[in-house]
């Protein structure tokens, strides 16, 4: 406003000029134009100058309104993520919680569990092993002088053992096993045991070549020959070793005893 009041004062005084010095009417037409055009586009500035503070005050707005546009998407973002957090921590609890182990049911530093006694249950006791009588065990003359632990083993164990120190002729201890219908004498060296007496009167036992206590003399003489009579007995020899078959009334045999001198 003070701008447009200038100009018009300056406009006045000059007009006044022109009239006071002699200028022709044609110089104050030309002034007074010249003013109004001065005017007009002072005018028309000031239209430009508040379209121009409008059109910024309008781009500030639109500005303030975008700030107010991405601050409200910035909250909405940051919303979202205060909530996928929440829950993330709520899941992370409930797994936590999952996986705590029960502390209440924990036993404690001093606290030693109980556990039920084990029993132990004995161990049962073998029966002492016994020949199988349906089993034919069969000796021969070559089994003299043998160690005993095998035949020994394979009887199983004896009704009674017996025998003597330093009884025998060749100063060593005897050992003697009994069966059902057998009896195996041994000399002891040392650890070993070895045959030399062996005497079947009746059980499941036969010679190597199938004579048994019930055999006739003519089973005998086909497996064996005829022998050499001593008495009643018929012995058959295989060098230093002997067999001696014993008959009875009727020829049938009652005893097969092996022998070899110590």
């Amino acid at each position: 406003m003070n701008s447009k009041a200038l100009l018009i004062a300056t406009a006045a005084l000059l007009a006044l000029s022109g009239v006071s010095c002699g200028k022709e009417d044609s110089t104050d037409d030309s002034v007074s134009i010249s003013l109004s055009d001065e005017v007009t586009a002072t005018k028309e500035t000031s239209a430009e100058e508040e379209t121009t503070t409008e059109s910024s005050t309008t781009t500030l707005t639109t500005v303030s309104d975008t700030e107010t546009d991405t601050t409200t998407t910035v909250q909405s973002s940051e919303a979202e993520e205060a909530e996928t957090t929440t829950s993330v921590a709520a899941e992370t609890s409930q797994e936590e919680a999952t996986t705590q182990p029960d502390l209440n049911n924990q036993p404690t530093e001093n606290e030693v569990p109980t556990e039920a006694p084990i029993e132990e249950t004995p161990a049962p006791t073998e029966a002492p092993a016994q020949t199988d009588q349906s089993e034919t065990v069969r000796f021969k003359m070559e089994d003299l002088l043998t160690d005993a632990s095998g035949i020994i083993s394979a009887l199983g164990t004896p009704n009674h053992t017996g025998g003597g120190a330093a009884c025998l002729t060749n100063g060593h201890d005897d050992k003697i096993y009994q069966y059902d219908g057998l009896e195996i004498e041994c000399y002891v060296d040392g650890d070993s045991e070895y045959i030399f007496l062996i005497n079947i009167t009746g059980g499941n036992y036969e010679t190597d070549r199938g004579i048994k206590i019930g055999s006739t003399r003519e089973d005998v003489e086909a497996a064996y020959g005829e022998g050499t009579p001593s008495g009643n007995m018929i012995i058959y020899t295989s060098g230093d070793n002997e067999m001696d078959i014993q008959y009875g009334d009727d020829n049938t045999v009652i005893s097969i005893f092996f022998y070899t001198p110590i």
